[in-house]
């Protein structure tokens, strides 16, 4: 998993984020010193997780944004359960909330048919959509 390979790196998780529901989980990390933000999901969450994750989300992203004024962020994906409508709408109603038009997103999903599920979803500019972590992090630090 990238998280392993992250914490090996010196990156940091923000505790406060980390959201268990009964059947998922979201955790960011974040190096203090990077615009980068890495974010895991996994399993099926619920509204009230998504909108309290989104809420301190912003924040963390308005802090990167003063500091380096985009934010780059890696959101691996490839264990999530199959969301609930409602949890699809919440989790675009978050993204059009906290993103802006300088942060790029690369979200990491388990095929090629979710890539383009996910992509249809929650596309927007500065979004790229992969299977592999490694393509993620290359996208991603081209615009570092």
């Amino acid at each position: 998993m990238f998280v392993d390979r992250a914490q090996d790196e010196g990156v940091t998780e923000l505790e406060d984020l980390r959201a268990f529901t009964p059947d998922g989980q979201i955790s960011v990390w974040t190096w203090p010193e990077s615009n980068l933000i890495l974010i895991y999901g996994c399993g099926v969450w619920t509204q009230d997780v998504l909108a309290a994750h989104f809420r301190v989300i912003r924040d963390v992203f308005a802090t990167k944004r003063a500091r380096f004024s985009s934010t780059r962020v890696l959101c691996d994906l490839r264990d999530q359960g199959d969301q609930p409508p409602e949890v699809v709408a919440e989790i675009r109603a978050g993204i059009d909330r906290c993103y802006t038009s300088a942060d790029r997103l690369a979200t990491v999903v388990s095929s090629s048919l979710m890539k383009m599920v996910v992509r249809n979803r929650f596309g927007r500019d500065n979004s790229e959509y992969f299977v592999s972590v490694d393509a993620a992090r290359t996208w991603l630090n081209a615009a570092a």
